[in-house]
């Protein structure tokens, strides 16, 4: 990612929570329980959870699957990170919080049971190496969980485009000052293959056996729920 993208998000790292909120009406936290729930964690299971931000799903992963878990989340910007243990619960032990690259991620291949990635793999060029990297320190047989934004199918697509265009800016630049952010934000959502294409994107890999998608808000947002394939023999 470059130094540019990395500068914004910890530029905006103080309100982020509230304006996620904002932004999404407060749904996103439906969304985000919803998706935890799929992943299913087995008992003293190692969970990675890349482009953490703050740290909400890591802990909403402790919170559902219990302290006897291991939860990483890694991100690469340091702010962020700042962020998510200046808000985590000391009491949450397994619950570790680090910078880290989504391309090069510093694990063992085959340590976690479980990865997710909600709302970042569109911030990373590198699409096909990131989803190899994420399948690297997956277990065979374990899920790679990613939740994205998509576009919303008519006739919600044109109010859709109406508030990415010119409220999410207005309201993220009077809430944190910063314009720019909340105008990349609808750009890249309007970039991003999602749905099938990128089903087809994370097949192509040849990592995983099965994929299976879900859509919320019309299509707004989308989950991929992606099992990696086991061992022949």
């Amino acid at each position: 990612m470059s130094n540019s993208v990395r500068k914004m998000f910890s530029d905006i790292s103080g309100e982020y929570d509230m304006l996620n909120d904002v932004l999404s009406f407060g749904r996103h936290r439906v969304w985000k329980n919803k998706f935890v729930k799929r992943i299913k964690l087995p008992v003293a299971g190692k969970h990675l959870d890349v482009a953490t931000g703050t740290g909400d799903i890591a802990t909403k992963i402790v919170e559902m699957y219990g302290t006897e878990n291991e939860v990483i989340g890694v991100d690469f910007s340091e702010s962020m990170i700042i962020k998510a243990n200046i808000r985590k619960d000391i009491s949450l032990e397994n619950l570790t919080f680090k910078t880290g690259d989504a391309l090069n991620l510093e694990f063992e291949s085959g340590y976690f049971d479980s990865v997710s990635i909600s709302f970042g793999i569109r911030n990373i060029p590198e699409l096909t190496n990131a989803i190899n990297e994420m399948a690297r320190v997956l277990k065979p047989g374990g899920m790679l969980a990613i939740m994205e934004f998509g576009l919303p199918s008519p006739p919600f697509n044109y109010l859709y485009s109406f508030y990415s265009k010119f409220i999410i800016p207005f309201i993220g630049k009077l809430l944190s000052g910063n314009d720019i952010a909340y105008r990349y934000l609808p750009e890249t959502i309007k970039e991003f293959p999602y749905d099938d294409k990128f089903k087809s994107i994370i097949m192509s890999t040849g990592k995983f056996s099965d994929i299976k998608i879900e859509k919320y808000e019309f299509g707004t947002v989308y989950t991929y729920y992606c099992i990696k394939k086991l061992k022949k023999g």
